[in-house]
């Protein structure tokens, strides 16, 4: 798990930070599904998201410079590495909104499983 994080760059740690939290945020929707509840939900899971793409942009961007001045030699390790960090971020990101939407979608059903009179908006 460690190769995971370093493979994937400085963007891994906001990515991984947001993760947490939209999926700690998730459990609390399943918990208690609420209307108020959910903008938040929404915002973290979607700066998650960018902060995956933005690890694959960063590592695709470093793709081209490295490889722009590479030794034709070395440009297979290069596209290697830099393809790895630009994936890693994106999975690390992706796995983490899937889980959290898991736990809100739980809370969902809760609540589409709730006659109306007792729902909390």
């Amino acid at each position: 798990m460690t190769d995971f994080f370093a493979e994937g760059g400085w963007t891994m740690y906001p990515t991984m930070l947001f993760g947490a939290l939209t999926v700690g945020w998730s459990l609390v929707l399943a918990a208690r599904p609420e209307r108020r509840f959910v903008p938040l939900f929404l915002a973290l899971g979607a700066l998650t998201t960018m902060t995956g793409f933005l690890g694959t942009l960063w590592g695709l961007t470093g793709l081209v410079k490295a490889s722009a001045n590479a030794a034709p030699a070395d440009v297979q390790t290069i596209m290697s590495a830099c393809a790895t960090q630009a994936l890693n971020s994106l999975l690390l990101g992706s796995v983490l909104v899937v889980v959290a939407t898991l736990g809100a979608a739980s809370g969902a059903l809760r609540v589409a499983l709730t006659p109306q009179a007792s729902v909390a908006s």
